[in-house]
């Protein structure tokens, strides 16, 4: 899924590569890239193994239009979001479109976005 939310068309490609590198089809170049950026913004190697897991799944679902540390689009800081909550937001609501998760994929998701709060 793949939506454009943000207004700066850099953020919007790099966001873009970002994805589609967590999808693992990004081209080499854009992927030497998209890691480099995704290294220093989100997703040191000391990341929790349930975080690690969320962040990738958080990549792939969410921000495209959240952003890489959840502080973009129309929800604004999501960081730290309960876990009740991120359930009921990928039903889909006002912009946010519904996505599908199991119970698992929206705690390891709520898992990442503690982490990105504690940072």
């Amino acid at each position: 899924m793949h939506r454009t939310c943000m207004n700066a068309s850099g953020l919007s490609m790099m966001l873009g590569a970002l994805a589609m590198l967590a999808l693992g089809s990004a081209a080499p170049a854009c992927a030497d890239a998209a890691a480099s950026a995704d290294e220093t913004l989100v997703g040191a190697p000391a990341d929790p193994p349930a975080a690690r897991h969320g962040r990738r799944l958080y990549l792939r679902h969410c921000a495209s239009c959240h952003g890489p540390t959840a502080t973009l689009g129309a929800g604004g800081d999501i960081t730290g979001l309960p876990e009740n909550l991120v359930a009921m937001a990928v039903r889909g609501f006002e912009q946010m479109p519904a996505v599908e998760l199991t119970r698992e994929e929206i705690a390891a998701i709520t898992a990442w976005l503690d982490h990105l709060a504690s940072r």
